[in-house]
Order: structure tokens, then C-alpha cells, then sequence
């Protein structure tokens, strides 16, 4: 009598009610683990509109203030918003004119557009300890950071279809499956401090570096994106030209070629 093998039941769940599982599910690596189960399963797990849903449930859920820091989703936010090779160019409040007097004078556009110093913020791989923001928010190394910033970031957005000079402001910002994964990792961060230390900005490094990435939210922002914003273009970078198609180069060397050819004719 030869034996059967049902198959098992996981593999005749409707598409909808997978779609479900997996949006509700508490955390990414359980996301990711699931998805190696069976072709269907990976290709569930791989489609966007699972991903984003899952990515807005889950920040819904724990960046709510009582699990995790709520201001951990500006972060990621503001990380996606910003990604690439630096330098990354940010269009947003001069807190430092804020302070100055000439905050007073009608006349002076209080925004500006200047280069992020991504030190300070996110990494620094290059000039010794790493005391960026991110990195006291962080269980990830620098070099860790850096590639998600500069290489996963851009080639999911890549595949996307999306790029940085397309993308909305902040607030419209849809957020996808690798963002949970930087995002899971400063929850992580947050949980190793003590209930007590929470509080205690000056005395513990991660609770002083969540309030200080709250000041850059409030003083600092983010303007990027946003319609009929004026900035301060004498205080301000101006922004790269757009290059030219064809070789610029190899155009001048042409050009001085057929000078020298006209000139030696008439001679």
C-alpha cells in the first residue's frame, strides 16, 4: 500500500489571509524567517504591498512612545529622505539664525539649503571614534551604517523606481520593509537601557542621543520635498547643474580642433 503525503496546510491558505499574517507580525527577522518557508510564502512576503503595509503597522504599533521612542520614525524617515553617497544636501531651518538677532528682521528667510554633516548624524568611517547620533541609538558599527545609508537604501529605491530628487517630504514619506529592519535594530538600542535611565539624558548615552535627534526634528527639521518653501540663497549651497549629455570633454576637444583646422586654412 503505498503511502500518501497530504501536503501541508500552510500551502492552501488564501494569498489575502497570508497577506494579513505577515503585515501583523511583530518584528522583521520573524518577516524575513517566514518567507523562506515555500515559494509562496517568499513571494507574499516579497510583494510591495505586503511590505509597506507592514512596515506602517509596525511603526504604528511600537514607535508609539510606550514601546519605542515615537520619534524613531522621523528617523527613518529622514535616514530614507536623505540616503546616498554624501554629500547629503537637506533643505531646512537655520537654528543657528534663530539665535542671532537678525531672526528679528522681516526681510530674512529663516530656511536654508546646506550639506548634513553626516558625522554628526549618521557615521563617521573615516576620522577616528564614531560619535554620530546614530551611533548612540544603534547596535549597528559604522561600517554597517554606511552601507545601509549609501548602497541598500539607494538600490531598493532603485527597484522601486523612486529616486532622492523625486521623493515627497517627510510626512508623505512610504516607508518599506528595510526601514523596519534599521528601525527594529534602535528599538533594540532603547530596550538595553534601564526603565530608571530612561530619563536620565546626561548620564546615559542612548536616552541623550533619542532627545537630541527630537531637537534636530524640532529646531533643525526638514523641509525637503515641500512645495513653495523659500530659502535664503545667499546663505545657502546652491544646487549642482544638471550635466550635459554626451562627453564635455571630448565636445571642447573638437571644438578647438575645427579652430585650428579653420585658422590654418585661411593662412
Amino acid at each position: 500500500m503505498s503511502s500518501i503525503n497530504p501536503s501541508p496546510p500552510s500551502r492552501h491558505l488564501p494569498t489575502e489571509l497570508l497577506e494579513l499574517v505577515f503585515i501583523h507580525l511583530p518584528d522583521p527577522h520573524t518577516y524575513l524567517t517566514l518567507s523562506t518557508a515555500s515559494r509562496h510564502f517568499h513571494a507574499v512576503a516579497n510583494a510591495k504591498y505586503t511590505r509597506i503595509n507592514f512596515a506602517s503597522q509596525w511603526f504604528f504599533t511600537y514607535c508609539d512612545g510606550i514601546h519605542a521612542p515615537e520619534v524613531i520614525n522621523w528617523i527613518a524617515r529622514f535616514i530614507r529622505r536623505h540616503c546616498g553617497e554624501p554629500p547629503a544636501i537637506c533643505t531646512h531651518y537655520d537654528y543657528k539664525l534663530a539665535r542671532s538677532r537678525l531672526s528679528s528682521k522681516p526681510k530674512v528667510i529663516p530656511n536654508i539649503r546646506e550639506r548634513l554633516h553626516i558625522a554628526n548624524l549618521f557615521y563617521d568611517t573615516k576620522y577616528g571614534p564614531d560619535e554620530s547620533l546614530w551611533q548612540f541609538s544603534s547596535l549597528w558599527f559604522a561600517r554597517r551604517r554606511e552601507k545601509f545609508m549609501t548602497e541598500i537604501l539607494p538600490r531598493r529605491m532603485e527597484l522601486r523606481g523612486e529616486s532622492v530628487e523625486d521623493m515627497p517630504p517627510l510626512e508623505e514619506l512610504v516607508l518599506d520593509l528595510e526601514d523596519v529592519v534599521m528601525a527594529w535594530d534602535m528599538v533594540g538600542s532603547w530596550q538595553q537601557v534601564a526603565i530608571e535611565d530612561r530619563d536620565d539624558i546626561w548620564e546615559n548615552f542612548t536616552a541623550f542621543a533619542f532627545n537630541r535627534w527630537r531637537f534636530v526634528r524640532k529646531i533643525h527639521g526638514c523641509l525637503c520635498g515641500k512645495e513653495g518653501v523659500q530659502v535664503d540663497e545667499k546663505r545657502s549651497i546652491q544646487p549642482r547643474p544638471k550635466k550635459r549629455c554626451g562627453n564635455a570633454s571630448s565636445e571642447r576637444k573638437e571644438a578647438s580642433r575645427t579652430d585650428f583646422n579653420t585658422k590654418r586654412m585661411k593662412a
